[in-house]
């Protein structure tokens, strides 16, 4: 989840008290990611999804993801490629 935030400008931050990933984006935009309730929020809207912790580390569906953030992804399985698109 962070590499891919951080790549588009989000600013990733971790609160250990509330088991919460909270980001920023530079305009403004806002996501949360709570293990507990295992929700993600984007800007006011939530949504339950599978998050899965490994090593440390947040992993969450890249298509629910890109869709709350309002991109478009698709699958080229002959490539076996993932297109993100703003």
């Amino acid at each position: 989840m962070r590499h891919f935030l951080n790549f588009l400008g989000w600013d990733v931050t971790w609160h250990a008290s509330s088991n919460s990933a909270f980001a920023n984006s530079t305009d403004g935009r806002t996501l949360h990611v709570g293990l507990a309730t295992k929700s993600l929020t984007v800007d006011g809207y939530t949504v339950e999804i599978p998050v899965t912790v490994r090593s440390g580390r947040i992993y969450l569906p890249l298509r629910t993801l890109c869709t709350l953030m309002g991109y478009q992804v698709s699958w080229d399985g002959a490539k076996k490629l993932v297109s993100v698109t703003s």
